[in-house]
């Protein structure tokens, strides 16, 4: 579909009310299936194995800095 000729600037875009339509259509569909993905019961499982693993790698991250911190305070005396 070409744009209507209304004055746009040069580079501007025109989007349809029929490529809206289609967009919304296919976002709904891709919600749709991933709700269906969701209602197996296991994502919380998923959720807070992941949660684990990033408290674990920020307690490993404050160790390790704290413990870096404390070899330069001993090498530079």
């Amino acid at each position: 579909m070409s744009p209507p000729d209304d004055g746009q600037e040069p580079g501007s875009v025109y989007i349809s009310a029929a490529q809206i339509y289609s967009e919304v259509r296919r976002q709904s569909d891709l919600l749709l299936r991933l709700s269906v993905q969701l209602e197996d019961g296991r994502y919380e499982e998923r959720i807070r194995a992941l949660e684990r693993r990033v408290w674990t790698a920020c307690g490993a991250a404050a160790v390790i800095g704290s413990a870096g911190s404390w070899a330069v305070q001993l090498l530079t005396g």
